[in-house]
């Protein structure tokens, strides 16, 4: 009989990957399976996987090619092909870790909130370089996709990846994670659909030793403020405003505001003239003709170029 809980590791980093895995050893329900999905990592990541069989349910497959560098949500979508059919998935990380009566309490949700809602842990930050830790703001109860965009916007929440677990049939019904350069925004999109298709969007756990850690360190992407990362990033945010404008006018009985109402598709030209230094004004100019292409609000983009374009050239700017 296979488990409840398909726990999905797409792994390449060795640096943290045995304090990963130690942390899901001693979950104390353990109607859960691992896959450790190995983008054929320069680093012997079998051998620290090793270390754990017997100590749990766990899968071990190492492919052939490395997808993750050039298609990270693509390796995403493999990893998760690996499992065997449970019903509810949890995409983690490689250096990530979860308190003891996670998957205990995900479970002790009635089925029936399991079966249709996305389904957030709480989670704090850990700083790899100091070893604080760090809680995020909780969550509500319950929050509607359209509250959720509105409340990460404002900073009044954050999010990643690995604090979610979703149903199977909501992940196949939605068509998977939606698949941007450096999976930059990928995961904040796919949970504002998956948030859509829910029945009460998403519902949190707030239950003893039930959090989610994620680790902030020297090999994270998020930090990485260097010339062509930025430059990709800034793509990658002008497409998710551009998927979520979609999104938008598909839904709108989820999504009461205006097209023009909502902040979040204007986001990407604030990052833009926040980024102004790193890139450079031939960037700028092919940035906001890329947003006006394929977000609209032309005049606005037009003018978030010449704006960007000239405090750029300002002395001390």
């Amino acid at each position: 009989m296979s488990a409840s809980v398909a726990i999905i590791i797409p792994a390449y980093k060795p640096d943290f990957l045995k304090e990963t895995l130690d942390s899901i050893s001693r979950q104390t329900s353990r109607d859960f399976h691992v896959y450790v999905a190995d983008d054929c990592s320069p680093h012997d990541l079998q051998s620290i996987v090793a270390g754990f069989e017997g100590d749990m349910p766990l899968t071990y497959h190492r492919f052939g090619s490395n997808m993750g560098g050039s298609n990270l949500v693509g390796h995403w979508h493999r990893a998760i092909a690996l499992s065997k059919g449970e019903p509810y998935i949890w995409l983690f990380s490689d250096d990530d870790l979860m308190d003891p009566r996670c998957v205990e309490a995900f479970l002790a949700l009635p089925r029936d909130r399991r079966d249709s809602n996305l389904v957030h842990f709480g989670l704090s930050v850990l700083d790899s370089g100091t070893g604080a830790v760090t809680p995020c703001h909780p969550y509500p109860s319950r929050l509607s996709a359209e509250r959720y965009l509105q409340a990460k916007l404002r900073g009044e929440i954050v999010s990643y990846v690995v604090e979610f677990i979703f149903p199977r049939k909501i992940y196949t019904a939605t068509g998977g994670f939606e698949n941007f350069d450096l999976a930059w925004g990928s995961d904040f999109m796919t949970w504002v659909k998956m948030a859509a298709a829910s029945s009460e969007g998403i519902i949190s756990i707030d239950a003893p030793q039930s959090r989610v850690t994620w680790r902030r360190s020297h090999v994270n992407i998020s930090p990485d403020s260097s010339y062509p990362v930025t430059l990709r990033k800034l793509q990658s945010l002008i497409r998710n405003a551009a998927f979520l404008q979609t999104f938008m006018r598909s839904h709108p009985e989820k999504f009461p505001l205006t097209q023009g109402q909502f902040r979040w598709l204007r986001f990407p030209l604030g990052e833009i003239f926040r980024k102004r230094a790193i890139i450079t004004a031939p960037d700028i100019r092919r940035l906001c003709r890329m947003y006006a292409a394929e977000v609209g609000f032309r005049m606005r983009a037009a003018a978030a170029s010449l704006l960007t374009r000239t405090a750029k050239l300002l002395p001390g700017k």
